[in-house]
């Protein structure tokens, strides 16, 4: 995508997501303030796979939403712990007064309006470690979602969402 897409709903009279190329500066700026980026600096962010990557128009916040490619092997979407039809947030970060879990709810809207519904569901994990919260994923719990159990050396918390 050369151009940004403006993919778009409205809370109030504020457009809330814009649709940005996985290369975007403002995009790979509040990705690198992350806890889990890992290589700081690149040229694109999100990984491989399927990616939309939303910012705001103030671009102080971002999103990635990710679905495999058909082509990745069985054993590995399974050992990923979600299936060919679930989406992942890749990547959430708010800077901006705007309620995370506003912002949550609306970048599933759009990711379902591109891609069409996640037929087994969203799935993130949220790094309890890594984030200054007594609730670790607090956002995505008022944005509806449901923990799914703790997962990993890093007590990563599992949370998936319908839409």
């Amino acid at each position: 995508m050369s151009e940004r897409e403006a993919l778009t709903l409205d809370i109030g009279d504020l457009a809330v997501w814009t649709l940005r190329d996985i290369g975007d500066e403002a995009a790979i700026a509040l990705a690198n303030r992350h806890y889990s980026k890992e290589v700081r600096g690149g040229r694109t962010i999100g990984g491989p796979g399927f990616r939309l990557v939303f910012v705001t128009p103030c671009e102080r916040a971002v999103w990635i939403s990710k679905k495999h490619s058909p082509n990745v092997k069985a054993a590995r979407v399974l050992a990923d712990g979600y299936h060919h039809g679930t989406y992942r947030c890749a990547m959430f970060r708010n800077e901006s007064p705007l309620l995370s879990s506003a912002l949550i709810r609306e970048a599933m809207a759009l990711t379902e309006r591109r891609w069409g519904p996640a037929s087994h569901g969203w799935q993130t994990y949220v790094d309890a470690a890594k984030v200054r919260s007594v609730n670790p994923g607090f956002c995505f719990k008022m944005a509806g979602w449901t923990a799914d159990g703790w997962r990993g050396s890093k007590l990563s918390l599992v949370a998936r969402a319908a839409i």
